[in-house]
């Protein structure tokens, strides 16, 4: 839960309404380019950054429920 909480606090906090902060964009971005390298797949930095807007607004826009449910479903498939 605790996860769910950090990622829906992280992305509402980081949003002006229109856009995340760089900042938080590029931090998600080099998670997900992380992950791409570890599963052998490299990634763009450009398209790491689309990634992670896109899991920035669900982050923002799920229900704490929903979200805590897709955690579990990764952490269970990492």
């Amino acid at each position: 839960w605790t996860k769910a909480w950090q990622a829906k606090s992280a992305a509402a906090d980081n949003w002006d309404g229109s856009e995340y902060k760089q900042a938080t964009v590029n931090k998600a971005a080099a998670k997900i380019r992380q992950q791409h390298k570890r599963d052998g797949s490299a990634i763009k930095k450009h398209e790491a950054q689309r990634l992670a807007v896109l899991a920035l607004d669900d982050a923002r826009t799920a229900y704490m429920a929903d979200l805590y449910s897709n955690i579990l479903e990764i952490e269970h498939h990492s």
